[in-house]
């Protein structure tokens, strides 16, 4: 996902499993607004927590420890893909 901030700047922002992304029907379009709470992540890009967007929808991607959401264990990541 790439964003640009409120200052301007352009962000590369990394969801993680495309398989977990595509499950949970995360899908913006263009122009939309999100506000995205995580961490710095590898490679310059920004790892996303949870993705809100403008409508109050949120997306989880990752647990508050930074734990994938799609790395199973809880029953709910469906495993590695």
């Amino acid at each position: 996902l790439t964003i640009q901030t409120d200052d301007g700047q352009v962000r590369g922002v990394q969801l993680g499993n495309q398989n977990y992304v595509n499950s949970l029907g995360f899908a913006p379009q263009i122009g939309a607004g999100v506000t995205v709470y995580g961490f710095p992540g590898d490679q310059g890009l920004f790892s996303a927590i949870t993705v809100t967007m403008d409508n109050g929808q949120t997306y989880t991607f990752r647990e508050s420890t930074g734990r994938p959401a799609w790395a199973g264990g809880n029953g709910k990541g469906g495993g590695n893909h």
